[in-house]
C-alpha cells in the first residue's frame, strides 16, 4: 500500500523523530501555556503516530 502511495517510509520516520522533539521544545515548554492546548497536543500526537 505504501509503495502505491509513493510514501518514503525512511524519510517519514526521520520526520517523526524530529517533529516530536521540536514540538516539545518549542510549544510544551512555553510559560503560561493555556490548559486548553492539551487537546491540540493530543490531536497532533494522534495524527503523527500515537494511535499507531
Amino acid at each position: 500500500m505504501w509503495e502505491k502511495l509513493s510514501l518514503d517510509l525512511q524519510a517519514h520516520e526521520g520526520l517523526l523523530a524530529v517533529l516530536g522533539k521540536f514540538y516539545g521544545d518549542i510549544y510544551l515548554t512555553q510559560d503560561k501555556r493555556l490548559k486548553g492546548m492539551e487537546y491540540l497536543d493530543l490531536v497532533l500526537s494522534e495524527v503523527h503516530g500515537l494511535r499507531i
